[in-house]
């Protein structure tokens, strides 16, 4: 048969979910992704909804003293994650994949000798360090940083802050230390 430009127009704008082949359209998510597929909107709420892409905040909102040369945050408030428990030395989060982890924390020093303090901060992830920043000389030392991390199952975080030199090395963690891990993929 003749097909008319009208004709072509007129099946083109009658294009409806109905019309399209069903191989086209993936209604679950979860089972992996193609590029030769469409997605609902039903199967992307359902993935949304399913935890799988789910950011796990974590607060630590009192301060935190310590005499020792090295010591490490804890205190940490889960906020209801299951996926996220704290340790002796930090937290542990549950989950293979790619996250990006994100951390923002101060810490003071509290002896008469502050001023001559040195400190270094260290961020440890997975067995690994992931920033370092040497601070010197001040009373309050700020940590800021986001990073990737890949993650075939579960894996610890960890503040650390050792004291360099001045001082006898006490100090403690300032309120509303603040850890995000958000699961990418």
């Amino acid at each position: 048969k003749m097909v008319t430009s009208g004709g072509v127009h007129a099946a083109l704008n009658d294009i409806q979910f109905a019309n399209l082949n069903s191989n086209l359209v993936s209604t679950d998510l979860s089972s992996g992704n193609n590029n030769t597929t469409i997605p609902t909107t039903q199967a992307v709420a359902d993935l949304i909804s399913s935890g799988s892409n789910t950011v796990h905040i974590c607060t630590a909102s009192s301060g935190q003293s310590s005499t020792s040369t090295t010591h490490y945050r804890t205190g940490w408030n889960t906020n209801g994650s299951s996926a996220v428990t704290t340790s002796s030395q930090g937290l542990t989060i549950s989950g293979a994949g790619v996250w990006l982890c994100s951390v923002s924390a101060v810490i003071t020093t509290s002896d008469d000798s502050e001023d001559y303090q040195d400190f270094t901060f260290t961020v440890l992830i997975g067995g690994g360090t992931y920033n370092t920043i040497i601070s010197t000389r001040g009373e309050h030392y700020s940590l800021a940083c986001s990073f990737p991390f890949v993650s075939t199952g579960s894996f610890d975080f960890k503040l650390k802050a050792s004291k360099n030199s001045g001082g006898d090395g006490s100090g403690g963690w300032r309120p509303n230390s603040v850890a995000t891990f958000y699961k990418l993929a």
